[in-house]
């Protein structure tokens, strides 16, 4: 089930869009005064979603698989350490920042505060925990190192990194971005807080979860880039928050004697799914195909200019 959600699921931008669609059926993107565009993200943001990332962009699908990596392969290392786990980690570190240094924050900011959240659970200071840090922290070093060195010296590169500004939106746009899966996540986060013994996976989703949405709004002219990969633990939870209240509602004697046989039918619960989670990406499959049809300026070059 998590993984259909990881796959397949958007937000609520479908809903949203109304009439905002132009003469010719192709999306228009309206601007705000930030330069961001005032559509719920799920509409025009690639890297929030995973099926819009792989829709969109080899380079978005290679950097979201090296987040899940980097972070699989740290949590590895934190359950039972060992060298390889770390130098994976690291590894696909190297690879990730040659290309998208945007996600330094994420990755150093999310081990650092669940290393801090163990080590205050714990009650003591774990050296395997820093020792991969360390290390991950050095195969960072070389790409981290080159892009400041390219935008200090070469004033072609510092001219593209000043107007490299990509704000995050409004916060409705991000909330009906995601949809329903914020209060579902919500309802996820309330379980795992409710648990008597919380493992590391539950102290590293949960900071996760919290160092990211931060992130989205924090004083970087990259903001926007933050979204990428929020979208996972986002998604976990939401999913224990869909079977939190499947079990809630089958201990209900009404609810389990009148509507079970409705609620938990596979055809209608496929139906549901469709309508409240894929939505916008039908939306952006037609947008697509309309900007195909209709030969667009934005998608072709003009014959003569060709």
């Amino acid at each position: 089930v998590c993984f259909i959600f990881l796959v397949f699921a958007s937000g609520l931008g479908g809903f949203y869009l109304g009439g905002l669609a132009g003469d010719s059926g192709v999306l228009n993107l309206p601007i705000g005064q930030r330069g961001t565009v005032i559509l719920p993200i799920d509409l025009w943001m690639p890297e929030a979603f995973s099926f819009f990332s792989i829709h969109n962009s080899p380079h978005l699908i290679v950097s979201l698989a090296l987040i899940i990596l980097i972070f699989l392969f740290s949590l590895l290392a934190f359950e039972n350490y060992k060298l390889i786990y770390s130098l994976a980690a690291g590894l696909s570190a190297l690879f990730l920042f040659q290309f998208h240094p945007y996600h330094l924050p994420t990755i150093f900011g999310v081990l650092g505060v669940f290393i801090f959240l163990s080590i205050f659970k714990e009650k003591r200071l774990n050296f395997n925990y820093l020792k991969h840090y360390f290390i991950l922290l050095l195969f960072s070093l070389p790409p981290a190192i080159y892009h400041f060195w390219t935008i200090q010296n070469f004033w072609v590169r510092k001219i593209q990194f000043l107007q490299n500004i990509t704000l995050s939106p409004s916060l409705p746009m991000v909330l009906f971005g995601y949809g329903f899966l914020i209060p579902l996540s919500l309802i996820g986060i309330f379980y795992f807080l409710k648990k008597r013994e919380r493992s590391k996976k539950d102290i590293f989703l949960l900071s996760w979860i919290i160092v990211q949405s931060l992130l989205i709004y924090a004083p970087l002219s990259f903001q926007r880039r933050m979204v990428e990969g929020l979208q996972i633990v986002l998604i976990i939870f939401a999913v224990f928050g869909i079977f939190f209240l499947k079990n809630r509602l089958e201990e209900n004697n009404f609810f389990r004697r009148h509507f079970r046989k409705i609620f938990f039918d596979k055809i209608f619960l496929i139906y549901i799914f469709f309508v409240l989670f894929f939505s916008s990406n039908l939306i952006i499959l037609v947008n697509d195909l309309a900007l195909y049809i209709s030969n667009s300026p934005s998608v072709y070059l003009k014959n003569d200019v060709y």
